[in-house]
């Protein structure tokens, strides 16, 4: 498999949002061409996020079973807003 990406790398640690991560080091860049390097971290920031989508997109369903396309709509936009406050809430209460 070949993927070609081209990025504006801001340093947030959330490039493509994919489930692994990987420092290219000169070891890390040697393991992965000479097949030793056999597993990769988890980025537990893309894991997070999957468990916020899957929640999302949970909520679209019911809402189009409700209210058909616009029911959907209305349930993401009012779950992904919940989940925002909810965050909110947490982070100022961490502060």
């Amino acid at each position: 498999v070949e993927m070609f990406c081209l990025m504006d790398c801001c340093h947030s640690g959330t490039i493509m949002d994919l489930p692994y991560n990987i420092a290219a080091t000169k070891e890390n860049m040697q393991g992965l061409s000479n097949g030793s390097l056999q597993t990769l971290p988890q980025n537990l920031k893309f894991m997070k996020k999957k468990k916020k989508l899957a929640m999302i997109l949970a909520a679209g369903a019911g809402g189009a079973l409700v209210g058909g396309p616009i029911g959907c709509i209305m349930a993401m936009c009012c779950a992904a807003g919940g989940m925002a406050a909810h965050e909110t809430m947490k982070n100022k209460q961490n502060v």
